[in-house]
């Protein structure tokens, strides 16, 4: 009987408390660097645990896109020029984060030749 009186006392003085890790994000689409020649920007992304998902593109505030999953995608708009997609996961043990970097260039390169000239014979040697 003391034992146990001595074991509730010494349980009862120390708080236990059980930290889950923070969620694991991969962000498949953009890949991290990519270019892109459109601005049409597909987003996939999956966490290894059952999160509310959000995103935002640079300094944008975020958008919901995945409520209780653990994988989400959707299509975004953005302008050319660099940019930085900010995956935001929300679950029991806080919120976590992860971004990749990607530039957008749709303009096709303009392209002069200068040799031969137009309209120019050329002999075979």
């Amino acid at each position: 009987m003391i034992r146990y009186t001595l074991l509730a006392l010494v349980a009862s003085l120390f708080l236990v408390q059980i930290v889950a890790a923070a969620p694991t994000i991969t962000i498949h689409s953009p890949q991290q660097n990519q270019f892109l020649n459109s601005t049409t920007v597909f987003v996939n992304v999956s966490v290894n645990t059952t999160s509310n998902l959000s995103y935002k593109i640079d300094t944008a505030n975020f958008s919901a896109f995945g409520q209780n999953t653990n994988s989400s995608s959707t299509t975004i708009t953005a302008l050319e020029g660099n940019h930085t997609l900010t995956i935001q996961v929300s679950d029991s043990s806080g919120n976590s984060t992860a971004s990749a970097v990607f530039t957008i260039d749709s303009t096709p390169p303009n392209i002069i030749l200068n040799s031969p000239e137009n309209g120019a014979k050329l002999k075979a040697s």
